[in-house]
């Protein structure tokens, strides 16, 4: 007999075998294979482990939980900030005299500046840490906010709203880490409960509109509150959350990362784990980055584009229901094809607290938005359930170009706006799922730049262009929807269920789609 077969037979390799045999089908593992993969690490505790493997052991916790509701509150006041603009516009337009150029200036202002500070924060964050990165963005809204309470006038108005949206470019930074925390088969949940957070922003900033802003000067109450919530949220990511994982192990710092993921599950993190480090990344953060292959390139080109338009149809519908709702000519005494609203500041009418309801049940969309991106990414796909969602969203977006009562707009351009948000949350998660890790939060980033592109330019169309004429106006957004359907047609590379991939190195440990298990051999995710 020779000394080969004599040997015990490795049971590491038995445990593939039978994981092999067991998931044929590449479903999760089940519970007793994952309990033997348990038992095996504690046998075997000096044996390399990956980082995809690690957070899948570690799983999802309850103190994933604490971490995933405070990102939630920091979103809710980003978005409660962001709301800001547009719910003040009409209520600036009666109460400063605006034209409808200078309204349109007071919504893009905070625009203006989240475009100047999207590539920042990315950067930031890719070459000093997400949680940095979050707190010193989340200081910067928050006082600026509060400053902003004190204008009188149009322009200090508009030039503190320009320098809190500097702030706001960051606002993508807690999807990034939510992606970032957990193992592939979690990251659209995770997601999700962020995205439920800007539900639950939306709700709140109308809810809050209702009470402040039918009062004179009360939109300075609003804008404090928003800004108070900002700054409370920073603490509370000071105080409990840890920095990514990714960073860590991405940056050389392999016992960090090991004592970040501890503060999930320190059962599954024995003391003598032997994470397998990544060769330190030295092109952190580079924009070069996002286009050096040809193909990332062009896949970088067509999200860049796609992201433009989503935002810049998103906000527009939802402002014209506002220029809509604002003049009783346009719903109430109305026939045929949608007339141009006269209204100007002379005869401009104050929404009063029945209009900030019918909002605030309007804003139930961004909550369908979330959960119908959810099931769509989960069931879909993520290239699908975008353009499936953007196909919806287009269909019922069309009534717009004709006279409607105020529950037929309101229910054509809740369901429009539901679907729109859906792609917005799907395209979210996607971004960060195919960009790695080292350049990860700078692509976030630049592609925000041109996402708020959109955001800048859509009041112009909507709140300007369309009192000269809104029939063109509703056209040009549908329009442009109609060019996103086909820019997401050419989208390449589902990411649903790949793991992320971290460095530029051909080296890297985990690729995408692949995992190793223990001794380096491959198991399917």
């Amino acid at each position: 007999m020779s000394n080969q077969e004599s040997e015990p037979a490795d049971p590491r390799a038995a445990y593939v075998d039978k994981e092999t045999a067991n998931r044929t089908d590449h479903s999760t593992p089940s519970a007793d294979v994952s309990n033997e993969y348990g038992s095996l690490r504690e046998k075997f505790p000096d044996d390399p482990i990956t980082l995809d493997n690690l957070l899948s052991d570690v799983g999802f916790t309850c103190y994933h939980y604490v971490v995933i509701i405070i990102l939630s509150i920091v979103t809710v006041g980003d978005v409660m900030e962001a709301e800001v603009g547009i719910l003040l516009g009409p209520k600036l337009l009666c109460e400063w005299r605006l034209t409808g150029f200078q309204e349109a200036l007071t919504t893009s202002s905070v625009y203006f500046g989240a475009l100047c500070g999207a590539m920042f924060w990315g950067n930031f964050a890719d070459n000093h840490g997400r949680k940095y990165a979050l707190i010193i963005m989340l200081l910067w809204i928050g006082l600026f906010g509060m400053i902003t309470a004190f204008a009188n006038s149009l322009w200090p108005f508009v030039i503190l709203r320009f320098f809190t949206g500097i702030g706001l470019g960051g606002a993508y930074l807690p999807v990034t880490y939510a992606t970032e925390l957990v193992h592939a088969r979690y990251r659209s949940f995770a997601t999700f409960l962020v995205f439920i957070a800007a539900f639950l922003g939306t709700i709140l900033g109308s809810a809050l509109a209702m009470f402040t802003l039918v009062e004179p000067q009360g939109w300075k109450y609003y804008i404090l509150s928003c800004s108070t919530l900002v700054i409370i949220s920073c603490f509370f990511v000071i105080g409990f959350v840890p920095e990514s994982p990714r960073f860590l192990l991405m940056t050389g710092r392999q016992e960090a990362c090991l004592n970040a993921l501890r503060i999930f599950n320190p059962k599954a993190v024995p003391r003598r784990t032997n994470l397998i480090p990544m060769q330190e990344e030295t092109k952190k953060g580079r924009l070069k980055e996002l286009i050096a292959p040809k193909e990332r390139g062009v896949q970088f080109v067509i999200i860049a584009f796609s992201w433009f338009l989503i935002k810049f149809d998103g906000l527009g519908i939802i402002l014209l229901y506002f220029e809509r709702l604002q003049d009783d000519m346009l719903t109430s005494h109305c026939q045929g094809w949608v007339k141009t609203s006269t209204m100007t500041h002379e005869n401009c009418h104050q929404m009063g607290k029945g209009e900030y309801m019918q909002i605030t049940i309007f804003n139930l969309e961004v909550g369908f938005g979330a959960l119908i991106s959810f099931i769509t990414a989960e069931l879909m796909g993520r290239l699908r359930g975008m353009l499936f969602c953007q196909i919806v969203s287009v269909l019922f977006a069309i009534p717009m170009l004709v006279c409607l009562s105020e529950i037929s707009l309101t229910v054509i351009v809740m369901v429009s706006k539901s679907f729109s948000a859906a792609s917005w949350y799907t395209m979210s998660l996607y971004i960060n799922e195919y960009f790695p890790t080292y350049i990860r939060s700078v692509a976030a980033g630049t592609l925000d730049i041109f996402g708020r592109t959109g955001v800048i330019v859509s009041p112009f169309i909507a709140q300007s262009l369309s009192k000269v004429t809104m029939v063109g106006a509703t056209g040009l957004y549908l329009a442009t929807m109609l060019l996103g359907l086909v820019l997401n047609v050419l989208m390449k590379h589902e990411t649903k269920g790949v793991n992320q991939t971290d460095t530029s190195h051909a080296g890297d440990p985990h690729p995408p789609g692949k995992s190793k298990s223990l001794s380096g051999l491959k198991l399917d995710e």
